[in-house]
């Protein structure tokens, strides 16, 4: 029996069917092979990538975007953020049970930064070979390449008004805007409540930044320039790390100082190639403060230490004669719960066969269809998933139409 044949088959349909997308916001389907659904696959993890992120020979197998769904679900929307060459894998996951199935797939979309922790090989998916190979029950896998055109995605502003606000509407943000129904919606609050907050945000820093500054002075900081920091506010470059302690640091002196300790120095110069500093003495008041602090500090850790001391002899006790009830009860329910959990397990049985049956009825590669067809989704056995499925396709249809993603 060769590599392949150990694993199952997928089928996938992307969009209208062509390797050109008519819409940079794909639908995607699927159909399995008997031997996948044999094998108890639930779960598919899609990992999408550009054909940059491909070349990037390092990070080729951890740089893209991913993504998972249930395999019941009939469909999946992803939305694309660059014109061009695309590739998608996509593998089946199984597991004992959908709780444990879940588990491997998501141990998929873990990721440091941006780069994802566990690496998925395109090389080695092409022949299944790496199926299996991180004991995460993948059992079955493909890859479908295809192309997106740039006038698919959304225009960013082009004139000086248009791009003005654009950085009105974006300017609470990190990030950009994913599509322009999010822009919209960011849209609304910039120009609603977003315009009030800043002002009363402006007024409570020009007051906070020169009393910041005085409370630095006071405690033995030199404070930074106070109108400069007032107008960098005005001008709003910085209403939000204005919030930040107001005082000098290593960064905004030539070199450093003459030990390093930035608290105290009002000033220093080169004199040859000696360097001068001039220190503020420490306030006695300030002192003052200090030892208040740690006197309060010793006072509420004594205090605290009592009460946790206290929580802690209560809880043994509690624990103690929960044990013990919980000791004399179990001898009368043994047998009762050997029962119950016989009939679970009969009963888990039954659904998995049943589950199994269904995915064959519905999902088998036999019925693989060339383009994505909305209006023949399987429908889900739960009445929950049934309604869920529904709401997912209806909204993404309509976000398709009226709304087009950004590209990046």
């Amino acid at each position: 029996m060769s590599k392949k044949d150990e694993f199952g088959k997928i089928g996938i349909a992307l969009n209208g069917g062509e390797p050109t997308m008519d819409s940079a916001t794909i639908p995607i389907r699927w159909w399995l092979s008997k031997k996948a659904i044999e094998l108890g696959a639930r779960y598919l993890v899609f990992f999408e990538q550009t054909e940059v992120e491909k070349e990037t020979f390092y990070y080729a197998n951890d740089k893209g975007r991913r993504h998972i769904c249930k395999i019941e679900d009939g469909c999946k929307y992803i939305q694309l953020f660059s014109p061009g060459y695309h590739r998608i894998m996509v593998v089946a996951i199984g597991g004992e049970n959908d709780k444990l199935a879940r588990r491997h797939a998501m141990r998929y979309l873990d990721k440091k930064n941006d780069t994802y922790n566990l690496s998925m090989n395109w090389e080695e998916m092409e022949n299944l070979s790496y199926l299996n190979h991180y004991g995460y029950n993948v059992v079955a896998g493909t890859i479908v390449e295809f192309d997106v055109p740039k006038e698919l995605f959304a225009e960013k502003p082009q004139t000086k008004r248009s791009e003005a606000v654009w950085r009105w509407t974006n300017y609470w943000y990190k990030t950009k805007p994913r599509d322009e129904c999010e822009y919209r919606k960011r849209m609304i609050v910039a120009f609603t409540v977003q315009i009030p907050i800043i002002i009363m945000m402006v007024i409570s820093k020009l007051i906070a930044v020169p009393i910041a500054s005085l409370v630095m002075l006071f405690v033995g900081y030199r404070p930074k320039p106070i109108l400069k920091g007032m107008w960098s506010i005005i001008t709003l470059n910085s209403i939000y790390n204005s919030w930040d302690v107001r005082r000098y640091s290593h960064d905004d002196l030539d070199s450093p100082p003459c030990d390093q300790n930035i608290r105290g120095l009002w000033s220093y110069e080169k004199i040859g190639d000696k360097r001068v500093c001039k220190r503020m003495p420490i306030t006695p008041l300030g002192a003052f403060l200090f030892t208040c602090l740690g006197s309060v500090i010793v006072i509420v850790f004594k205090a605290f230490t009592l009460w946790q001391i206290t929580k802690t002899i209560i809880a043994i006790i509690i624990a103690i004669a929960i044990i013990a009830a919980a000791s004399v009860l179990s001898h009368g329910v043994a047998h009762k719960g050997d029962d119950f959990e016989a009939k679970m397990e009969k009963r888990r049985k039954e659904e998995e066969i049943a589950h199994k049956e269904w995915l064959l009825k519905n999902f088998a590669l036999s019925k693989k269809t060339k383009k994505v067809d909305l209006n023949k989704l399987p429908v889900p056995i739960g009445r929950k998933d049934r309604v869920v499925q529904k709401f997912y396709v209806g909204f993404w249809q309509l976000k398709n139409r009226v709304c087009k993603p950004f590209a990046k």
